[in-house]
Order: structure tokens, then sequence, then C-alpha cells
């Protein structure tokens, strides 16, 4: 069931990246769509599942474990940036001597 709870999470992730690189819609909607996603059921359920397991997923799983819309908002906003630029954020640091 682990391997079900992170896949889920995984999607949820997604989904809320998703919906913050939608065009045309006001920032107060895609605040309100990623508030709807963070506190589903299946969402909640999820994060109960996983526990303290769940970290491994990365840094939006905290803020979704502690709703925080605002900071998961923030963290979709930040991952568009850093595919926008292509720079290796978030890689590991072997891989940035790689780049050089």
């Amino acid at each position: 069931m682990r391997a079900i709870h992170q896949l889920h999470m995984r999607q949820i992730i997604v989904s809320i990246e998703r919906v913050y690189a939608q065009h045309g819609i006001s920032s107060i909607e895609r605040t309100e769509r990623v508030r709807d996603i963070v506190t589903a059921p299946s969402t909640r359920e999820t994060v109960a599942a996983l526990g303290r397991q769940g970290r491994t997923l990365g840094f939006m799983y905290a803020l979704i474990a502690r709703k925080n819309i605002l900071g998961c908002c923030l963290s979709a906003r930040f991952a568009q940036l850093a595919r926008i630029s292509r720079l290796p954020i978030g890689r590991s640091p072997f891989d940035l001597v790689a780049c050089v």
C-alpha cells in the first residue's frame, strides 16, 4: 500500500504544479484550487498513511502535510522558474560538477 500512496502523493504534487502553471486564471483562483487539492480527504489519507516516510518525496510533501497553501504555491512557482531557467537546481552537488 505504501507504493500506492507514494504514487498518489507524486500525482498530487504534479497536480499542484499544473494548477500553478495554468494561464488565464487569477492568483486567488489558483490558491483556492491548491487549497482544494491539499485539503481533499484522499490527500489527507495519503499523508496519514505515509507519515514520516513521505519525506523522501521532497520539500513539497512537508508543505502538504502541514496544509501550508501559500508554501505549496510558492514551491510550485519556484519549480516552474527552475524548469524555465534550466539551472541544475535540486540536483546533487556531483551533478553540478558535470555541468561546468
